[in-house]
């Protein structure tokens, strides 16, 4: 199954070469293979983990809907029996206040949805 990125942005990882026995096969051995893209408007960065296969690159500026990888069970955690495949997707924001990156509220993706289910 094919992972369609959610918004436009610019590829900041894509990593596709997940090994167990290599703890320096990508940067997060929990996370596998993944994609991160940069929104810069709204200064978010989505995550995509525990992808089988990555078709984007880093520095890549692509569009909303652009298929960035297929759905798999790479990453220590989904790779264990009884995990089967599946995405593990986050929303992270820049706090320009605080100057660091900090996961989207509870409140703030309930509200998103909202907002969705409105333009439907």
């Amino acid at each position: 199954t094919w992972i369609q990125a959610m918004r436009a942005g610019i590829v900041i990882q894509a990593e596709q070469n997940w090994n167990e026995d290599d703890p320096f096969s990508v940067s997060t051995l929990k996370g596998g293979n993944s994609v991160i893209i940069y929104h810069s408007a709204s200064k978010e960065f989505y995550r995509y983990c525990h992808l089988r296969d990555v078709s984007v690159k880093p520095g890549m500026e692509i569009t909303a809907g652009v298929k960035i990888g297929t759905v798999g069970h790479s990453g220590t955690n989904a790779s264990k029996p009884g995990h089967g495949e599946h995405l593990h997707f986050e929303i992270n924001k820049y706090d320009q206040r605080s100057k660091i990156v900090r996961p989207l509220l509870e409140d703030e993706l309930k509200q998103r949805i909202e907002n969705a289910k409105k333009l439907t």
